[in-house]
């Protein structure tokens, strides 16, 4: 079963809050800053195939944190795949930096800390 979650859907005073809790139950446990709070367009799309869980997001300018906090409270031995399409992530993970464009892809070992920065594709008018 695939289930959509747009920010759009609630009300703008809640939808950072709201937002935040979306991406940390889908995803996992981390900290969400929004450049500009989420927009309109952001969406996740979710579903799961076998053991795996998929989702396609589309999402505004800002910043994730997984601290050793977030680590602790979540499953060992978990991982990430992270398939870019659009837009570009910068990201740090084990000691290192790199930037996700579109066509990229990078693995995540969710047992250990990580931050990325989110910088969106350009809307056309």
């Amino acid at each position: 079963m695939s289930m959509v979650f747009r920010a759009a859907d609630e009300p703008a005073a809640s939808r950072p809050d709201y937002w935040r809790h979306v991406i940390c139950e889908r995803f996992r446990p981390m900290e969400v800053r929004f450049a500009d709070g989420p927009g309109s367009h952001d969406e996740l799309l979710t579903g799961v195939m076998g053991a795996l869980r998929v989702t396609e997001s589309t999402s505004s300018a800002g910043e994730v944190h997984r601290t050793s906090k977030h680590v602790s409270s979540s499953a060992p031995e978990m991982y990430q795949l992270v398939a870019q399409a659009r837009g570009s992530i910068v990201g740090e993970h084990l000691g290192r930096q790199a930037e996700l464009s579109p066509g990229d892809l990078g693995l995540l070992d969710l047992s250990r800390r990580c931050a990325a920065s989110i910088r969106p594709a350009s809307r056309s008018s």
